[in-house]
């Protein structure tokens, strides 16, 4: 009797350390699992973030030009100054997207090549010194009525 007893505590021991050998490989596996989604979900949000910067760079440029065209064929003053004034604030606004875009270039390194990144802070650096100069001499002479 002892001999079956003593049979039973070891199948219910060997049972139950194999249980508790089981429940902890699942354990580390959900939690493996786990990280991982939350990795490539975190990694999925910061790729959305940065496309979503080249695309307002991209919307922010292409209002600009916009309004600088409308500015051309414009002849109401009000209307005149008011889309100069959007026009300044989207350049204020695409100045701020064009450094953000600097400062997280390195993630874009997947997408882009080296010499690409450079053309951007080249274009960036030309936009501040040549374009936005320009922008202003064209507004000051749009405030003035001149065309």
């Amino acid at each position: 009797m002892e001999l079956v007893m003593l049979r039973r505590f070891r199948i219910k021991t060997r049972l139950l350390l194999s249980f508790f050998i089981v429940l902890f490989f699942t354990l580390i596996l959900g939690v493996t699992g786990y990280v991982s989604l939350t990795s490539i979900g975190n990694t999925a949000v910061r790729a959305m973030n940065n496309v979503r910067i080249l695309n307002d760079i991209y919307d922010y440029n292409a209002s600009i030009d916009a309004g600088v065209q409308n500015m051309l064929y414009i002849n109401d003053a009000t209307l005149s100054s008011n889309v100069v004034q959007a026009t300044r604030e989207h350049i204020a606004i695409l100045m701020d997207l064009l450094r953000e875009y600097l400062e997280v270039q390195d993630q874009f390194s997947g997408i882009f090549t080296p010499g690409e990144m450079q053309d951007m802070a080249n274009l960036l650096e030309m936009y501040e010194e040549a374009y936005i100069p320009l922008l202003q001499e064209i507004f000051e002479l749009m405030e003035q009525g001149r065309r």
